[in-house]
């Protein structure tokens, strides 16, 4: 991730760039002129551009080639010139019945490159115990990717950073030596890495482009240039290592923040340097691009620009608000980037899952502030978690669209979803029910705390348990002195406090105690500190625990890593998974019903429940049309089941509406899309063309839709909501409804949820309603 991070994560949310160290204009690179920028450089120096140098890295002859022609500043693939913008896609964040789906929403949006990083903690998760199967199958990704069409960039660490636990290092590595020099050259970890470079890059040689496989460029270990320790030798080891078992046949690159304090040290001898950047302001885009690719200039002053993580959002912590970053200003910096030929990878095209314990955690040096990532790794990004679109795909689409002299593939329909109703949780028991069974090979017992490394375990908790001694004076002040990273405290068994790392609260004070009372301490581990100076991070109780000073001894410690389903649960469950099965079945079947079987059905409110809402798709869809009078609207929504129904239907017959129902076929389809209207604003107001092939029709399939009859055609319907004020700056969304009291009472909810004129609505979804109603606006 960006090397800068205390400035990202200030302005990430709040204005959506991601602010950068500043850095100062270079007079003296070529590549810069004091009165044009890099823009006008760019094109002064393509006037004079000379032919591709036929010369190629490691003197290959073979037909397939990629490397990079410095004279003119750009890529060369197969000795033409090659542009590339990629997507970062993590196989590991990914359910492997996914990828597909995922790479052919890559290429409908236009991307020509995939960028991955390779997770050794994935890998090797037991020292010597390597798993590439499944879910872990790396080699069947790469070869996916390549079957569609995409280059790869990959990124095999060994340290990756990219929020996992512990920068993607093993955790075995600290029970080895808590102490250990990671991302050195201390011989330790070197003959770790080396062992794990043996395994891993035999499986990478064939996947090389000039083998016939898509990798035409490997980083070399990651953001080098932020870690303080700046050790050269490990960077040239890493190097030689790589080209030991890769040979020269493959561009060799580092990435690391957009400043010279980053590039000083990331930048190696032999290495290509790239920078990494969010989006930049709206107002000076240009002005900073030059700022910050002048650093690369410095210390690489030919080549192409690279941005190796452009970033589309920003990384989530548990206690903060999902950060985001605005669409059109990530558009506008793509814009401006593809205007001077910089390649980038859009990091994350699509952020997907940490699943497990995987995820990692960040360390505020300035709040002192320890903040753990959840599982979710949406990142804001223009793909979902969950494989749906947003508004910011689509700009980014269209941006990409303008530089390109073909048309971009149609956008496959949106992900199906299921409904699942309720979902019946049973209770097993406390943890002290079920104790003996998820400890089967029993508890260890040591004299002093032991780490979850020194036990040998990976991830999950760790219930720390001893007696209370005796005591004279209370209250009892209980001191766990750094625990790692969240602690629930219980005496004989009833809580009665909790000790946190991110609230930075490591002492509570106990009730009076007997002698002999039975003190548990259960240990989170919300994750290893995966980017700066603390990634040796060692979890559990790493200190001596004391009451009022005193040392408490004669531990006992009850392994729970929660990495494998235990049988006693598994036939549990069983014995409910026909019944839960019969109850989604039977939801199912409620919501496809046929629209007659539910007329009389009531609908709460009108409003889409928020939650629900979040699982359907914006986007557009290929294959059926709707009718001309559908489409002439552009903007359906959906008709309120309510008693008075028929009632409704002789209203809107006699104000001159006409009832419509959709095609059959795209009914039985069941395609989540939300309803017309929402994706024909969303294009408006990002200032786009509208699609020539339509909308789609509404996910709310109750059957029927109203249209107005007053509105002929579609540019009609835009005069008219526009230059009448009804969607105002498309701030404003439309809803039609029925007559009657349930329309009363929806108009009602409308109205007090209506926000301040000129404000955007406080979600993506329609939250300002106006309503037809006999023929006037209300």
């Amino acid at each position: 991730m960006l090397s800068v991070r205390q400035s990202i994560r200030s302005g990430a949310t709040e204005t959506g760039q991601a602010s950068i160290a500043a850095t100062s204009r270079r007079a003296s690179s070529s590549r810069i002129t004091s009165s044009g920028g890099i823009e006008e450089s760019f094109h002064s120096r393509e006037q004079n551009v000379k032919p591709p140098v036929d010369v190629f890295e490691g003197g290959s002859e073979s037909l397939r080639s990629f490397t990079i022609d410095y004279d003119n500043d750009t890529f060369l693939k197969d000795r033409k010139p090659f542009h590339y913008m990629a997507g970062a896609l993590h196989y590991y964040r990914v359910p492997r019945i996914y990828w597909k789906d995922r790479m052919e929403r890559m290429q409908a949006m236009g991307l020509n490159a995939l960028q991955t990083y390779i997770s050794w903690n994935m890998h090797e998760p037991q020292t010597e115990q390597y798993r590439f199967e499944g879910e872990n199958d790396f080699e069947s990704f790469l070869w996916l990717a390549h079957e569609h069409g995409f280059v790869v960039i990959l990124r095999p660490g060994p340290y990756i950073d990219a929020e996992r636990d512990m920068g993607g290092l093993p955790y075995w590595l600290l029970s080895v030596n808590a102490s250990m020099a990671l991302r050195t050259s201390d011989p330790q970890y070197l003959y770790y890495v080396d062992r794990w470079f043996d395994v891993l890059m035999p499986k990478i040689k064939p996947l090389l482009y000039s083998n016939g496989g898509p990798v035409v460029m490997v980083q070399v270990e990651n953001e080098y240039g932020s870690y303080y320790a700046c050790d050269d030798s490990y960077m040239n080891h890493l190097h030689v290592k790589l080209k030991t078992h890769l040979g020269n046949d493959v561009v060799y690159f580092t990435t690391d923040g957009a400043s010279p304090y980053y590039l000083k040290c990331g930048k190696q001898p032999g290495i290509y340097a790239t920078v990494d950047f969010g989006a930049l302001p709206m107002n000076d885009t240009m002005e900073r691009l030059e700022e910050v690719f002048s650093s690369k200039i410095k210390y690489e002053p030919r080549g192409p620009l690279v941005n190796s993580e452009f970033y589309p959002g920003w990384i989530d912590h548990w206690g903060e608000p999902h950060a985001t970053v605005p669409a059109q200003l990530v558009a506008r910096t793509m814009y401006e980037m593809l205007a001077i030929r910089a390649c980038f990878t859009v990091y994350v095209i699509c952020g997907g899952t940490s699943f497990g314990f995987y995820n990692g955690a960040n360390y505020d040096e300035e709040k002192k502030a320890f903040e753990p990532s959840p599982t979710s790794y949406d990142f804001d990004a223009p793909i979902t978690e969950g494989g749906d679109f947003t508004m910011k795909y689509f700009l980014l689409r269209s941006v990409i669209q303008q530089y390109i002299d073909f048309n971009l593939p149609a956008v496959p329909p949106p992900m199906p979803k299921f409904p699942y109703g309720a979902v019946s949780m049973k209770l097993i028991g406390s943890i002290y029910d079920v104790l003996d069974d998820l400890c089967k090979d029993g508890s260890n017992k040591s004299l002093y705390p032991q780490s979850f490394e020194q036990l040998g375990q990976d991830y999950g908790f760790v219930l720390y348990r001893t007696k209370v001694p005796a005591f004279d004076s209370f209250p009892i002040l209980l001191d766990l002195t750094h625990v790692r990273d969240r602690a629930y405290i219980l005496v004989d068994q009833f809580p009665v406090g909790i000790l946190s790392r991110m609230d930075g609260s490591y002492a509570i004070q106990l009730p009076k105690l007997k002698q002999g009372q039975q003190l548990d301490i259960l240990v989170e581990n919300q994750g290893r500190i995966c980017y700066g100076p603390l990634i040796n991070d060692v979890k559990g109780l790493i200190w001596n625990v004391t009451m009022n000073n005193r040392t408490l001894t004669n531990w006992e410690m009850f392994s729970l890593p929660f990495n494998a389903t235990p049988s006693w649960f598994t036939s549990a469950y069983d014995s409910r998974v026909k019944s839960s099965a019969d109850t989604a079945s039977q939801s199912f079947a409620a919501t496809h019903s046929p629209a007659s079987s539910r007329d009389d059905e009531a609908v709460s409110d009108g409003l889409e429940d928020e939650t629900a809402s979040q699982s359907q798709s914006s986007s557009p869809l290929e294959g059926e049309r709707l009718d001309a009078n559908v489409r002439a609207l552009e903007m359906l929504a959906r008709l309120l089941r309510t008693r008075e129904h028929e009632r409704s239907l002789e209203r809107l017959k006699r104000r001159g509406e006409t009832l419509v129902r959709p095609p059959p076929s795209l009914l039985q389809s069941g395609a989540p899309a939300r309803a017309v209207f929402t994706q024909a604003i969303r294009y408006y107001y990002a200032g786009l063309p509208l699609p020539a092939t339509g909308h789609p029709v509404p996910s709310f399939y109750t059957g029927a839709f109203i249209v107005p009859g007053h509105i002929k055609s579609p540019q009609d319907s835009y005069l008219r909501l526009n230059g009448r004020g009804l969607c105002e700056r498309l701030q404003r969304w439309t809803l039609l409804a029925c007559d009657g009291s349930a329309g009363d009472a929806l108009r009602a909810r409308a109205r007090a949820q209506v926000s301040p004129a000129g404000q955007r609505p406080r979600s993506v979804r329609a939250r300002v309603v106006a309503m037809h109603r006999c023929g006037r606006r209300c």
